[in-house]
C-alpha cells in the first residue's frame, strides 16, 4: 500500500474490533485508483470494504486540485508560453514536441496515467510534479 492508505489502514487496525464497515472515500479513490480498495480489501478480508465514488461531498479537494493545475498553465502563460489546459474545449491534440505537465500527490491516478501514456505515444515529453 501506497503511504496515505496505510496511514488509513493503520488506524482502522487500532480500531479493527470495533468496525464492520470500512469506506474508501472518493478523494482516496480518485488519487490512488482501485488499488486503494484492493489494498484495504487484502488487509481487512473480514471486513465489508465500501467504494464510495460519488463525488459531490469531495467537490472541495477535487476543485482545489483542478485550480492549481489551471493557475500553473495560466502562469506559463503569462510568462509569454503558448499553454492548454487537458479537457478544456479549445485544447488541440498533443503531439510530438509538446509537453505534457502532470500534478498527481500520488503518481497513480488512472486518467492521469492514461494521459502520459497517450502522450508519449503521440511523441510528446512528460514532465511530473508532486502536488
Amino acid at each position: 500500500m501506497s503511504i496515505i492508505p496505510m496511514r488509513h489502514a493503520r488506524i482502522c487496525e487500532k480500531v479493527r474490533s470495533s468496525i464492520d464497515i470500512i469506506e474508501i472515500g472518493t478523494p482516496m479513490i480518485i488519487e490512488y485508483g482501485m488499488s486503494a480498495v484492493r489494498a484495504f480489501r487484502k488487509a481487512f478480508p473480514e471486513k465489508e470494504i465500501l467504494a464510495d465514488a460519488k463525488i459531490m461531498d469531495a467537490g472541495e479537494y477535487e476543485a482545489e486540485q483542478c485550480f492549481a493545475a489551471r493557475e500553473f498553465s495560466n502562469r506559463l502563460m503569462h510568462l509569454g508560453l503558448t499553454a492548454y489546459f487537458v479537457g478544456e474545449p479549445t485544447t488541440p491534440s498533443i503531439g510530438a514536441g509538446d509537453l505534457l505537465v502532470i500534478g498527481s500527490g500520488s503518481g497513480t491516478t488512472a486518467s492521469l496515467a492514461v494521459n502520459a501514456k497517450k502522450a508519449k505515444a503521440a511523441g510528446a515529453k512528460l514532465a511530473t510534479l508532486t502536488i
